[in-house]
């Protein structure tokens, strides 16, 4: 099944490829967890010029899998082409992909605790353990403090967690608007710090400690969208924490 899935993505890359002329194509690792499949493709798709860059796609795996399966076929392709790994967006699984060779990952992750009311307060390089600040707590209400302390984006520096805590139970859009801004910023700030360690070369040092500090469960895109009750912006009128 897996070779046949192999075989015939590798045919519709060649079809593809023949008919496309002005656009960059990503073309898909196929293989999942087969040792043998995996190195196929990735041949398969290193011999063709036509080849932009590559898609890690293995969504459906665990974590460790995915990165086994990353490392398995970056091995085999052109490093000078960027290579995507989709779904890795979240901060400790991003550092991971990283430094298995990935290239570009998903930034969806800003989003996804947008949607839960949630402030980041990740630092790579640190010394916090929170890596989120949670706007609906009841006692958000009474805190006039910047969303994390210590931000300069936007929302920080105009606002303070009470008058997001308001939004939010008022299910105000502004409230995700904000949320955004805030955590877009922290986002950008995070990929930032990462290529400054890069540069020094202590890359693998700032992930362990960076993964260390806030623990395994810290991070987690998928989940944080499936457990996820409403959001700022859902017409259910029912709090989050209810």
């Amino acid at each position: 099944r897996i070779a046949k899935s192999v075989a015939r993505s590798t045919q519709w890359l060649d079809e593809t490829l023949a008919g496309v002329t002005q656009a960059a194509v990503f073309a898909p690792v196929m293989g999942s967890l087969s040792p043998e499949q995996r190195d196929i493709s990735a041949r398969a798709l290193a011999a063709r010029d036509g080849v932009a860059g590559y898609v890690l796609n293995d969504v459906t795996l665990s974590a460790d899998d995915r990165l086994w399966a990353a490392q398995r076929s970056l091995a085999l392709l052109d490093s000078g082409k960027p290579r995507y790994m989709a779904g890795a967006s979240a901060p400790d699984m991003a550092l991971r992909a990283v430094l298995s060779g990935v290239d570009l990952v998903d930034s969806s992750y800003a989003y996804a605790v947008t949607e839960q009311g949630l402030a980041s307060a990740y630092v790579l390089g640190g010394t916090g353990t929170a890596a989120h600040v949670d706007l609906w707590q009841d006692e958000m209400a009474a805190d006039f403090g910047p969303l994390v302390p210590g931000c300069t984006c936007m929302a920080c520096r105009l606002h303070h967690r009470a008058y997001l805590n308001h939004l939010l139970c008022a299910r105000e859009m502004l409230a995700t608007v904000l949320l955004q801004v805030h955590n877009l910023h922290c986002f950008q700030r995070f990929f930032a710090d990462m290529r400054d360690s890069l540069a020094r070369g202590s890359l693998a040092t700032d992930a362990a400690r960076f993964i260390e500090r806030y623990g395994s469960g810290a991070f987690g895109e998928l989940s944080q969208l499936a457990v996820q009750v409403s959001s700022p912006t859902t017409k259910i009128q029912r709090r989050r924490h209810a």
